[in-house]
C-alpha cells in the first residue's frame, strides 16, 4: 500500500507539473498540488505528507520558471514558493492529525462498545426492583431442608421488590 501511494503521487505531481508547465504561469493550478499532499498525509503520516509538500513545492517552482514566469527579483519566486510550501505544509498536518483524531475516535468507540456490552451483562446479575427500577440487595431464600431455593410461580410480586416497596405494596408488614 505504501509503495503504491508513493508511486501514485509520485506520478500525480510530475503530470501536474507538466500540465502546470505546459498551460503556463498565468493560470494557476496551486490548489491542484494539495491534493497528492494530503492523500500521501492521510495514508502514510505526517512526516511523509511534509515530504510530499517540499517535492510539489519544486515542482510547482520548477514548472513556473520553465513556462517563462520572470519575477522582477529572484526573491519573489522564493518567496511564492515558500507560501506554496507553507500551505503545503499546514494541509500535510490538518489531514495526518484529521486521521490519527479519527483512529482515536473508532478506538474510544470500540471500547465505548465493549464497556457497554459489559454493563449489559453485569446489570444481568443484579437485582433490579420491577417497581422502582433501583438494584437491591435481595433477601436471602429461606426455604425449607430439601426444597427448591428458586422462587415458584405462585410466589407473589412482593418477593422480588425492594424493602421499601415491598413496605409500601403491603402495609401490614
Amino acid at each position: 500500500m505504501t509503495l503504491i501511494v508513493i508511486a501514485g503521487c509520485a506520478l500525480w505531481l510530475a503530470v501536474l507539473g507538466w500540465i502546470d508547465y505546459v498551460t503556463g504561469y498565468e493560470l494557476g493550478l496551486f490548489a491542484f498540488y494539495t491534493a497528492p499532499v494530503a492523500v500521501v498525509a492521510w495514508n502514510l503520516g505526517q512526516g511523509p505528507g511534509i515530504i510530499v509538500a517540499f517535492i510539489a513545492s519544486v515542482i510547482w517552482y520548477t514548472a513556473d520558471r520553465y513556462a517563462g514566469n520572470r519575477y522582477s527579483a529572484p526573491f519573489y519566486g522564493y518567496w511564492n514558493t515558500g507560501m506554496h510550501f507553507t500551505t503545503f505544509i499546514i494541509n500535510a498536518v490538518t489531514f495526518a492529525k484529521i486521521r490519527s483524531s479519527l483512529g482515536q475516535r473508532h478506538e474510544l468507540e470500540r471500547a465505548l462498545a465493549e464497556a457497554r456490552e459489559q454493563v449489559k451483562q453485569l446489570a444481568g446479575l443484579i437485582p433490579v426492583c420491577p417497581q422502582c427500577h433501583k438494584p437491591y440487595v435481595p433477601e436471602p431464600p429461606r426455604a425449607k431442608a430439601g426444597t427448591c431455593l428458586a422462587p415458584t410461580p405462585s410466589e407473589p410480586l412482593s418477593a422480588a421488590l425492594c424493602d421499601n416497596c415491598r413496605k409500601r405494596a403491603d402495609p401490614g408488614n
